[in-house]
């Protein structure tokens, strides 16, 4: 397996795992089980540094992610940079002090956070749905089915983000924007780990032992 595997590899499970693991340390120390308004707002929480270092740690990777050419190496870089500043740059949570790096109010935050989510999302399912789908010209079987993987992740995606923001923004149902965080995240660490090659079914098969 090459390096390159291996960072696809990582951020699969980074995703899959940011959203449980952030919602288990929301539990633990600050008993917000079902309340938990969205991943973001955990940095409020007695856990605020779980979500802080998986959130850094994969922005990170994603900087440093190359891919098969330069446009895979800056839609990266630019998905890893919305992911530091939503990590940096808290959401704005009512009745809850101002608790960021920079100390600066909570308003402006707020509005670097969002737009960092956005260029992170958005990135991210431009990444899975137009530049995983490639073939190079070679279509095999297992292309054709990693291809519709890709296509369902990235679907997936957008569907859970604006469905969880829509509920809560219409209905104010609360815990649905974690929900439909959690499923997008889940959704992009899928199709991380397909394409890292860590589904022996889906691989090529020159790659299967």
């Amino acid at each position: 397996m090459d390096a390159q595997a291996r960072t696809r590899r990582f951020l699969g499970y980074m995703g899959i795992l940011l959203p449980t693991l952030d919602w288990v340390g929301a539990v633990v120390f600050s008993g917000w089980v079902w309340n938990v308004p969205s991943i973001s707002a955990t940095h409020y929480a007695g856990s605020y540094l779980v979500f802080e270092s998986l959130m850094c740690v994969t922005g990170v990777f994603l900087l440093y992610y190359d891919g098969y050419d330069i446009r895979d190496k800056w839609l990266a870089r630019i998905a890893g940079i919305g992911g530091l500043a939503l990590a940096f740059f808290p959401c704005a949570l009512p009745d809850y002090p101002v608790k960021n790096f920079f100390m600066l109010p909570a308003n402006v935050t707020n509005v670097i956070h969002l737009a960092g989510a956005g260029v992170f999302f958005i990135f991210l399912f431009i990444i899975i749905f137009f530049q995983f789908t490639k073939s190079g010209g070679k279509m095999t079987p297992q292309k054709v089915r990693r291809n519709l993987v890709y296509r369902v992740c990235g679907i997936v995606m957008l569907f859970a983000l604006v469905a969880g923001f829509g509920a809560s923004a219409l209905f104010s149902i609360q815990g649905v924007v974690y929900l439909g965080e959690k499923i997008a995240l889940e959704a992009f660490g899928s199709a991380w780990l397909v394409k890292g090659e860590a589904v022996q079914q889906l691989n090529d098969k020159k790659w299967i032992r």
